[in-house]
């Protein structure tokens, strides 16, 4: 081999580290969980690693924070978070429990090796978490919280403002017409009112016509009277205008005629008010 050469091994070791399946230490990428609830990560090692511990770190700029780490087969917890190693399956469990909106961060599973075999092997895991169900707008809020924490938030930020700009817009238009809406239900009601309240007037109120008539003797000339007596009669009929006349009728001539009309009164009588009804197809006959 030509000193300074590049081994001729060295490019088919790298291809076979990054084929699928052939890596030591393999886990989902990334995983979602809900506010409140648990959420279980599964990384796959091979056989080699069988007896080495495993663990569960935070990663932070330059390191990665160890938060649970395997002594044996069993199972370790440490606070909210738990890890089990199955090696009849080749595989261990991280299970981080009460999921709160802090809890969305990178994370890496790893494989504690002794310092011979060089650099711990690790999988980087990424952790998304989103609030649970609930309101609109919270979930808005969360998700946008959430993208500009991530190490994705970059990218997720501007959908996430788009999304939230448009809820907002929807929400102004439907107050608009809603508002709109309400105006237009006044103005139909109002003109209906005025409506019923004209025709109940119309109905309810009588016009009155003031007529003074005085009638005379045929023989006798005019002579004022000293006592009148009045007499009150009412007719009612539903759905006809009242009209109403003013009549005065001298008590001491027993014979009057309605044909001769005059249109004055004398000075200082009064008229006197009397309801009749209008005349609809014959001649009505005299009340007293």
């Amino acid at each position: 081999m030509t000193p300074g050469a590049p081994a001729p091994w060295l490019p088919s070791l790298l291809l076979l580290l990054w084929l699928p399946g052939c890596a030591p230490l393999s886990g989902p990428g990334t995983v979602t969980g809900i506010v409140g609830r648990s959420l279980s990560v599964q990384c796959q090692y091979e056989e080699k690693y069988k007896t080495y511990n495993k663990y569960w770190c935070r990663k932070s700029l330059l390191l990665c924070s160890t938060i649970v780490k395997t002594k044996s087969s069993g199972e370790v917890r440490k606070d909210r978070v738990s890890i089990r190693d199955h090696p009849a399956n080749l595989t261990f469990t991280v299970t981080l429990e009460h999921l709160t909106l802090n809890d969305a961060d990178t994370y890496e599973c790893g494989i504690d090796t002794p310092w011979t075999e060089g650099f711990d092997k690790s999988v980087e895991v990424m952790v998304f978490i989103v609030p649970a169900p609930g309101p609109w707008w919270l979930e808005v809020v969360a998700l946008a919280e959430l993208g500009i924490r991530s190490e994705s938030g970059s990218k997720l930020l501007p959908v996430l403002l788009s999304v939230l700009a448009l809820l907002l817009l929807l929400l102004v238009t439907s107050l608009l017409a809603w508002r709109m809406f309400q105006k237009w239900e006044k103005a139909v009601e109002h003109p209906e009112q005025s409506q019923n309240l004209k025709q109940a007037t119309e109905h309810s109120e009588p016009q009155y016509v003031n007529l003074q008539l005085h009638t005379l003797s045929l023989r006798e000339e005019p002579v004022p009277s000293s006592q009148v007596e009045v007499e009150y009669s009412t007719v009612a009929f539903p759905r006809e205008e009242l009209h109403y006349s003013s009549l005065v009728f001298d008590s001491q001539t027993q014979n009057s005629d309605a044909n001769r009309v005059f249109p004055q009164t004398p000075q200082g009588q009064e008229p006197e008010y009397s309801v009749v009804r209008k005349p609809t197809g014959s001649r009505s006959e005299s009340h007293p």
